[in-house]
């Protein structure tokens, strides 16, 4: 996959196989060094263009526009960055193919309901997309398909069912480990393993300081904080506000979300 600086990043939620290539700092990185290496290559045309004008007699011109172009080419890099969704774990909300634009400095504040883009804490290399369901001190259980937070079951109105059929581990959390489903790596396993023994007390699940408790729109097709634990805060890597594009779906063209 391509990581060029004027392309979204392919925005990994539910593959169990990595396709991002490279960290994403490094990445982040590559694409401020890009549009720095952009601005320096309009700044020496701009140089040589305005000392020609000179030479020639012509009347010196005003700099604002050329500074705002310049700019233009660089602040969206820093305060946003673009996005591909290629699963289904938040269907309907977002589509398998939507563009997102993603705020990513500064850090957004983030709320219980709120869409997040975080690294996977399994895999950094790949990016997740989800919904918080649980933040610090908020209890949570999940009984026969129905989410509680704090005793209140959720309204979610933005949820949907793939499968008719209930599953034991899917649909009631938190259960014991014995009863995890061994669909995933050891990794996950191990992340499950030490949520459960820590921060569940009394059958609820006691999100901890700096963590919060994830899940997918698409509720019986998405691998969550019921598969593999807990996001951690230094993996939040911003909240999605707009899709931009949306490959055969004109009515998603500049969504808010």
């Amino acid at each position: 996959m391509e990581r060029l600086w004027l392309r979204p990043r392919l925005l990994d939620c539910d593959c169990r196989h990595t396709l991002v290539i490279g960290g994403v700092d490094k990445a982040k990185t590559f694409e401020i060094m890009a549009a720095g290496a952009v601005n320096v290559i309009l700044g020496t045309i701009f140089f040589f263009a305005g000392r020609s004008l000179a030479k020639s007699g012509a009347n010196r011109g005003l700099a604002w526009p050329w500074v705002t172009l310049s700019l233009m080419q660089t602040v969206p890099f820093v305060f946003f960055h673009a996005y591909v969704l290629p699963t289904g774990s938040m269907e309907n909300t977002l589509l398998v193919g939507d563009h997102l634009l993603v705020r990513q400095v500064p850090k957004p504040r983030l709320h219980d309901g709120d869409l997040v883009v975080f690294r996977y804490p399994v895999d950094p290399r790949q990016i997740f997309t989800k919904r918080v369901i649980g933040m610090a001190g908020d209890r949570i259980t999940i009984a026969s398909r129905v989410v509680y937070r704090n005793g209140v079951r959720l309204a979610e109105p933005y949820v949907i069912r793939s499968f008719p059929q209930e599953d034991r581990w899917r649909d009631n959390f938190p259960l014991n480990l014995a009863e995890f489903p061994h669909v995933l790596d050891e990794r996950s396993a191990a992340a499950v393993q030490s949520m459960l023994q820590k921060d569940v007390q009394q059958g609820q699940l006691i999100v901890p300081s700096g963590k919060y408790f994830v899940l997918g729109d698409n509720r019986d097709n998405s691998l969550d904080s019921r598969y593999w634990g807990l996001v951690d805060e230094s993996d939040i890597i911003g909240k999605p506000v707009l899709v931009y594009y949306s490959p055969g779906h004109l009515d998603r063209l500049m969504k808010l979300l």
